[in-house]
């Protein structure tokens, strides 16, 4: 409220204060959609484009670590190295984490 009695009563801005109050509403609406318009429209488009990019870096990455993991397999399988047993998690043991504890078998 001050600022607007102010504006209006400062012989700097007053003509420009009525210039603009003169104006009808949908000279307002079209101005602050153009200014939104300028403003959104190229952040989204570049948040679109750093989405994109992740993506396609995303898929990438993924391919070469499958790519490594079948050279891995493959030259595992060729040596001899590859059982078919999975090192990790490691095979089941009857007495896995029980070891001085008393276990009751009721089976």
């Amino acid at each position: 409220m001050f600022w607007k009695m102010h504006l209006q009563q400062d012989p700097r801005f007053s003509r420009w204060y009525r210039r603009v109050e003169g104006r009808p509403g949908w000279v307002w609406t079209a101005t602050l959609g153009a200014a939104a318009a300028v403003i959104v429209v190229p952040l989204v488009l570049l948040t679109l484009a750093a989405l994109l990019v992740a993506a396609a870096v995303f898929a990438v990455l993924s391919l070469v670590a499958a790519g490594l993991r079948f050279i891995h397999r493959l030259g595992a399988s060729l040596t001899g190295q590859g059982t078919g047993q999975r090192r990790w998690p490691a095979p089941f043991e009857p007495d896995d984490g029980r070891r001085n504890v008393r276990v009751i078998d009721r089976s």
